[in-house]
């Protein structure tokens, strides 16, 4: 939080993004103190900077500018955004993931990767009994924004052949080709893409010369590696573990990294965009002057 400007663009743009498809208020029952935008946005700035709900709380009471600029009369109780995570519906973040991607008509890459669990104490581990292991996440990313379309997570050991047909066909996006790697190779998953007008771009496991030659004739494979890339921005910006105790709550702090992980890029390419206009601007008058 050592930029200001770039918190004040991020909770603009994560408002922005909430108010298209959340209510304002949960119910008609609802004592209307906070909005669903606002605990949201901050539940976003949170997960943003890797705070506690404590240490964030603690946080506001300092920066009354943000709670100005979100419209809070106070600032909420730590247990009033826990609250509101756990009350929240995992299907109403997964749409909020692909609203804030922007993506109509995407070459999309696929892969999955592993989340700790036990990120609590070993004494909280045992003390409450929590013997699973880690979480596996699947995104379907967009090669060319790196924004995240859609995640599936699962605690089993479930393999990936089983997990990227459904995942692809609830992708509200128009997938023109879909790249992954070996642990995709299957007859019926290229099929079964074709049927649906996306092209197959899956590594084929050598076992015959056969297998090599198509492995050489495929183009675009490389754009794979973008899946990889956005694992390691989310892991290294905001953390490779999930601090929720209950599995249906771990889903849902995975969406919220993914809705985080987007907004930032729109908040990024935003600003990208405005310093090269204001370079074209500049190099315009310049060259108005000399001549």
């Amino acid at each position: 939080m050592n930029n200001p400007g770039k918190l004040i663009k991020f909770a603009e743009r994560c408002s922005g993004v909430v108010q298209k498809k959340i209510h304002k208020y949960s119910s008609k029952y609802s004592r209307k103190t906070y909005t669903q935008w606002q605990l949201l946005t901050l539940l976003a700035i949170m997960k943003r900077y890797r705070l506690k709900y404590r240490e964030f709380a603690e946080i506001l009471q300092l920066m009354p500018g943000l709670a100005e600029f979100l419209g809070l009369k106070s600032v909420p109780h730590w247990t009033t955004l826990n609250k509101f995570f756990l009350r929240m519906q995992n299907a109403m973040l997964a749409i909020l993931v692909e609203l804030s991607a922007c993506a109509k008509r995407v070459e999309a890459s696929i892969d999955a990767s592993g989340y700790d669990r036990h990120y609590s104490s070993k004494h909280y581990v045992k003390r409450c009994k929590m013997t699973f292991g880690d979480l596996k996440v699947t995104k379907i990313i967009d090669v060319r924004s790196l924004a995240v379309l859609r995640i599936h997570c699962t605690t089993t050991r479930r393999h990936d052949s089983q997990i990227i047909l459904p995942l692809a066909g609830r992708t509200a996006a128009k997938l023109l080709s879909l790249h992954a790697d070996a642990g995709y190779d299957a007859k019926f998953i290229r099929d079964s893409l074709r049927s649906q007008g996306i092209r197959p771009v899956i590594k084929h496991r050598v076992f015959q010369n056969i297998d090599r030659a198509h492995n050489a004739r495929l183009k675009g494979y490389g754009k794979r590696s973008m899946s990889e890339c956005v694992n390691s921005m989310m892991k290294r910006k905001y953390g490779d573990f999930v601090s929720s105790k209950a599995w249906n709550d771990q889903f849902k702090e995975m969406n919220l990294k993914s809705l985080v992980h987007n907004i930032d890029l729109m908040v990024y390419w935003l600003r990208g965009f405005l310093r090269s206009l204001v370079l074209v601007l500049f190099t315009a008058q310049h060259y108005q002057c000399l001549r």
